[in-house]
């Protein structure tokens, strides 16, 4: 490689994405910077919600509960409103959903 980031990935042919949302700069304008001229290069941005849905697009499956955990955590209105959710099912409110309480099998 010629050399060990995106822009040498790019450089020797890779198809490159890059987490938009997680790239840091030392400045904020440091960080868009850096944002554009990957894109100017050719790396497609995307964020990591986006990333996680394309490595774990089912969250009812055992083994992706984790991702859920993830969004629960750190996924801002997303997280809100499964909180929401999941408050009014604990409480009684509303019925789960039938594959919610059902085990998956495949």
């Amino acid at each position: 490689m010629s050399r060990p980031d995106g822009l040498g990935a790019l450089r020797d042919g890779f198809e490159v994405y890059f987490l938009s949302d997680c790239s840091a700069g030392t400045t904020p304008e440091g960080h868009e910077d850096a944002k554009v001229r990957m894109v100017q290069a050719g790396a497609k941005p995307v964020n990591w919600p986006a990333l996680v849905s394309e490595w774990a697009p089912d969250y009812t499956k055992p083994e992706n509960m984790a991702v859920a955990e993830l969004y629960n955590q750190h996924g801002g209105a997303v997280s809100l409103a499964a909180q929401y959710v999941m408050a009014q099912i604990s409480a009684g409110v509303v019925k789960a959903p039938e594959w919610f309480a059902q085990p998956v099998t495949e």
